[in-house]
């Protein structure tokens, strides 16, 4: 700034006052240099900070060097209903002409075009039933009776069985607009140790008479046992206790590769001491998107009473296959982060990115969650969500585990998933999320699978109990439907 002697003070413009057209005074013309040697020194200090000055390059490279310019791709598009101004097309899936026509192909064949998926995997269990429920079940008084007896002695506990008590429990569920698939374990006492044989129906029309033949595995006990004998996995070597499910980790992931329900799914699991669905769904998940994301940048979510970390050794089980799927990540060429949120009674959250690694996020029930913050910082790069709900989260749960649950109702569990997904599919967010899979798993079993362990509790009425996990499971599919069909439409998108 100087002062003209006509009392107004202008910036000096290297010319002379606006005001009354005066010269500046000699001195500010002398400290100021003119503009084209403020540019050119700039240009200077600027090389010589990154170590070499321009000055010193040979001209004939100088003029050279703007010619060298990366062709940059048109930019992806991201599908319609979902683009906003905010969105960065580098961070979107893709889609090539090749992936979209097999796509195409698949979902004509198993779901209305461009939906998810609905699957039931029965692994093995026992359902919840009362003296109501028997019609049903047979119309032998002679198996009627049967039923009555503890499921471990008797070996008429099978798919079928199950097949025809949930259907009949969960109408809603099976709403004649929502078409479902279902993968059965078809051994008879099917949570017991041993091979379990799987088939696969195309609908529920389809049962059970065009059922196709779907792999097989191998797996400890999906029974509690206060005193479990020690099981030896097929490779000769490894024993486990035998419940909870232990098997092993390169069996499971073989099976999930040889099934194909389309993509992404929605899925109903039976019994959570085979919770190790979370592996099932979640590795198949990650598999289907690591075609159209690149990388793939994965949060499994879990909402459970448990951590149910570890996995990435050889051995998993329904309480250790979080670290599994992480390990599946990271072989595949990928990453991402495991997170479990409402851990005990005071709704504890972990993260984790490996088993080592543990993030202490709080309590649900301080209050002291702050997701926003962490999906923009610690978690900013995550471009894929798959969620798993075990149902021993939700108070009144009649499983296998204790009475421990952080969550009364369906609708505590619905504000924990919404703040924790909220802003990861936010429009705003740089890196756009999508959801690639939901399972929830552990409806409700046989008194005598869990009456020993817990004597004191009530004997639910069973078509109260079911009508409350079909609402339940109706509750929750509605809440994420529109991020799965958001994800179905990647494959409606722009090819490349």
């Amino acid at each position: 700034m100087w002062d003209c002697k006509c009392g107004r003070k202008y910036n000096f413009d290297g010319k002379k006052c606006k005001g009354c057209g005066a010269n500046p005074p000699s001195s500010q013309q002398k400290e100021v240099s003119p503009p084209i040697k403020q540019k050119k020194e700039l240009t200077i200090k600027i090389s010589l900070k990154r170590g070499k000055s321009s000055q010193d390059k040979p001209k004939d490279k100088q003029q050279k060097k703007p010619e060298k310019q990366v062709q940059k791709q048109p930019p992806q598009l991201p599908p319609k209903g979902n683009r906003s101004k905010t969105s960065m097309a580098k961070d979107e899936p893709k889609v090539t002409q090749t992936q979209k026509k097999k796509a195409t192909g698949e979902k004509q064949n198993t779901h209305n075009l461009w939906g998810f998926s609905n699957v039931i995997l029965f692994t093995g269990s026992a359902s919840y039933i009362d003296a109501n429920d028997l019609p049903t079940l047979s119309d032998s008084k002679v198996q009627q009776n049967q039923y009555q007896l503890p499921p471990v002695s008797s070996n008429k506990w099978n798919h079928e069985v199950f097949m025809k008590l949930i259907i009949k429990n969960l109408p809603h569920t099976f709403a004649s607009s929502h078409k479902w698939q279902f993968i059965l374990n078809t051994s008879k006492n099917s949570f017991k140790e041993g091979e379990r044989q799987f088939k696969f129906y195309s609908s529920k029309d389809s049962y059970p008479n065009t059922g196709k033949d779907c792999g097989k595995f191998v797996c400890a006990s999906s029974f509690w046992d206060s005193k479990p004998s020690k099981y030896k996995l097929p490779d000769g070597k490894t024993e486990v206790v035998n419940t909870s499910s232990y098997m092993l980790r390169a069996d499971l992931s073989k099976w999930v590769e040889s099934i194909d329900v389309g993509f992404p799914v929605f899925s109903v699991g039976d019994c959570n001491t085979f919770h190790t669905t979370g592996y099932v769904w979640g590795y198949y998940a990650l598999k289907k998107a690591s075609n159209f994301f690149k990388p793939l940048k994965l949060a499994v979510i879990n909402f459970d009473q448990h951590e149910d970390t570890g996995g990435s050794g050889d051995v998993i089980g329904s309480d250790h296959w979080g670290n599994g799927v992480l390990k599946e990540l990271e072989d595949l060429g990928h990453g991402g982060l495991y997170a479990v949120v409402g851990v005990g009674n005071k709704g504890d959250v972990y993260i984790f990115k490996s088993k080592e690694s543990k993030l202490d996020l709080g309590s649900l029930s301080n209050g002291n969650v702050n997701w926003n913050h962490f999906w923009n910082n610690g978690g900013k790069d995550i471009n894929a969500v798959f969620v798993t709900v075990d149902r021993d989260c939700l108070k009144n749960h009649y499983t296998q585990w204790q009475d421990n649950s952080y969550f009364q109702d369906l609708k505590k569990l619905q504000e924990a998933m919404s703040d924790a997904l909220k802003p990861l599919f936010n429009k705003d967010r740089k890196v756009k999320a999508y959801l690639i899979g939901f399972d929830i798993t552990g409806l409700p079993e046989n008194k005598f699978m869990w009456q020993g362990r817990y004597p004191e509790r009530a004997i639910p009425l069973s078509s109260e109990l079911w009508a409350t996990i079909d609402s339940q499971i109706v509750g929750l599919r509605h809440k994420v439907e529109s991020n799965l069909e958001d994800t179905a439409k990647l494959l409606c998108g722009k090819e490349t």
